[in-house]
């Protein structure tokens, strides 16, 4: 897998957001937008000078919506254990 080195380590960026890269071709951002933090999730696509930029594939969250995120973990956890039960 390519970047596998930098899969899940926390990267600071200049512009002062924060990137963790969760695969090849997904990431997520944590940054400020107007006094606002979001985290973003995203896919990311090789350009024709071979550098990786964002894709429209992706969703970013305020941080209300993130918490409510994180706070579902274990229903989500769970629903996913029930539909492997399933198959």
């Amino acid at each position: 897998m390519e970047n596998k080195g930098k899969v899940g380590k926390v990267e600071s960026n200049e512009d002062g957001s924060y990137t963790i890269q969760l695969d090849n071709k997904r990431r997520v951002q944590v940054s400020n937008f107007k006094n606002m933090t979001f985290v973003d999730i995203r896919e990311f696509y090789k350009n024709s000078n071979n550098e990786y930029r964002p894709s429209k594939k992706g969703i970013s969250l305020t941080m209300d919506a993130w918490k409510q995120l994180k706070e579902s973990i274990v229903e989500i956890d769970h629903c996913i254990e029930e539909l492997k039960t399933k198959n």
